[in-house]
């Protein structure tokens, strides 16, 4: 688990953004709270986001919730 998550690190990913991360076999889900310098960092990363109640994206095995 370790591994993953200085893994993410490494692709700049700040967990500090997130208030819940899951790490599962196939996949990892980040949640945090929204606001325009998160959306604008994970979209530089490559997500598009579907707006909803919330926004969510996911790439590479990387579930990213963000919500209102």
């Amino acid at each position: 688990m370790n591994e993953q998550l200085f893994k993410l690190q490494k692709l700049g990913y700040d967990l500090n953004d997130f208030y819940a991360i899951t790490i599962y076999v196939d996949k990892i889900t980040l949640q945090g709270h929204l606001d325009k310098s998160k959306k604008d960092k994970y979209k530089a990363l490559g997500y598009d986001f579907i707006c909803d109640d919330y926004l969510q994206s996911f790439k590479d095995g990387i579930d990213i919730t963000l919500t209102y």
